[in-house]
């Protein structure tokens, strides 16, 4: 997977996800969009098969590009614990 830094202003950041499909983005914006720094996240993606998903976040404070780190480092935390909860479940 590689990124593509679209806009990245202080409140706002765009990027492109390349080589991946909807399940990613989706999880980040849902990350996003539970912090209260945000004001807006969504990602789109024109056609499945020919186009990249993109993010696009805009936050009430802090800075935009911050916001998305943190947001990814939480979801690497809660699959990490689902993985374990799992692995231990089907012991």
């Amino acid at each position: 997977m590689d990124v593509n830094i679209l806009v990245n202003d202080k409140k706002t950041v765009e990027f492109e996800m390349i080589g991946v499909d909807q399940t990613i983005p989706r999880l980040i914006v849902e990350k996003l969009n539970a912090d209260s720094s945000v004001e807006f996240a969504a990602y789109k993606q024109e056609h499945p098969t020919v186009s990249n998903p993109t993010i696009l976040v805009k936050t009430k404070k802090g800075d935009a590009l911050d916001v998305v780190v943190k947001a990814i480092e939480e979801l690497k935390d809660d699959l990490s614990s689902f993985r374990t909860k799992f692995k231990d479940a089907i012991k």
